[in-house]
This record gives C-alpha cells, structure tokens and sequence, in this order.
C-alpha cells in the first residue's frame, strides 16, 4: 500500500513531475461530458441553481449547445451571499475564455491560466468545438495528485477514475475514457 510507504509516493511524485512537460492539455482536462455548463439564453436564477447544485464558481457559458462556448461565468461565496443577486444580469458575472489546444503541453498551458483572474480554459478541437475545460487545479494535480482543498464538493460527486483491471490472464476491464 503506497499509503504505508513514502518512499512509494515520493517515487510516484517524481514520475508526475518528469513527466510533467509531456503531459498534454487533453490528457489532463476535464472532458466535456463532464461538464456542468449555462446556457446563455438562462437567467441569473438558473446560473445560481446551477453553481449551488454543483459547487462549480465558474460555469461555461455556451450558444445554441456546450461545444459552442462563449464566456465564463464566475459567481463566487461573496457573490452568492448579495441579497439581490438574482436581480443583476448573468452578464455582469462573465468573462472572456481562454481557448487551447488539447495538444499543448500543460508546461505551456499554465502560464497562461495564471494569468487569468478565473485560472480556466476551455480546451477545443482543430474545429473550433469545445472538447473539455482545465483549470490550474488539474494540472497541479498532474504532479502532486489529488488536491484536497477543503471546500471542493467533489467529495459527495467525485470524479470517475480510470480503471485498468487485469481480470484474468486474457480479459481486462477498462474504463472508456482510459488514455491509450
């Protein structure tokens, strides 16, 4: 159990940050399927609904469906908590996206997430089409591993892991969404 041996977790956190200029944006985002996202045409009371039901602060916001994002939509605990939230416009609450490759190297990404105020970006194909969303807490993920940060409500809807089971010496289970 790599728990019980430090030498075994500080073997693995060498490997994360040798391999850390060759991981890719599209290995290390959060694939669009599982994405919570706004509609733009939605009004501010659905934007709160979401964030609550979620705890995502910072929503994609997309025309006509979620490929086709066009802002980001932050609503943090200070915003949440104004007695007249629900009277301002979602508009008032969105930013401009980042929009990178999912073939860029997550070395060259995180700068430029620094540099935003909302630390996110969203990842799109050679179309044009939004394909999945990073944020600088995925990629110091990357290297570190799971980041408990205390208020993430990923606990109660945890991420899907990807699994990789050897069942028996000719069948294996695997996740769908596995890296090949």
């Amino acid at each position: 159990d790599s728990a019980a041996n430090p030498s075994t977790i500080d073997r693995k956190r060498i490997r994360r940050i040798i391999r850390f200029a060759d991981t890719t944006v599209g290995e290390a985002m959060i694939p669009l399927a599982d994405v919570v996202g706004l509609n733009e045409t939605r009004p501010m009371k659905e934007a709160v609904r979401l964030v609550m039901k979620h705890g995502f602060n910072r929503l994609p916001v997309y025309r006509g469906n979620i490929t086709n994002i066009k802002s980001i939509l932050t609503l943090d605990s200070w915003n949440l908590m104004e007695p007249d939230i629900l009277d301002n416009a979602a508009t008032d609450y969105m930013s401009s996206v980042l929009f990178l490759s999912p073939k860029q190297t997550i070395d060259q990404a995180l700068p430029q997430l620094q540099a935003r105020e909302d630390h996110m970006a969203v990842v799109v194909d050679e179309f044009g089409s939004a394909i999945g969303m990073i944020t600088i807490e995925d990629i110091l993920e990357e290297v570190g591993g799971e980041i408990d940060v205390g208020y993430d409500f990923e606990e109660y809807l945890p991420r899907t892991r990807h699994i990789f089971e050897m069942l028996d010496e000719e069948t294996y289970l695997m996740d769908g969404r596995i890296s090949i």
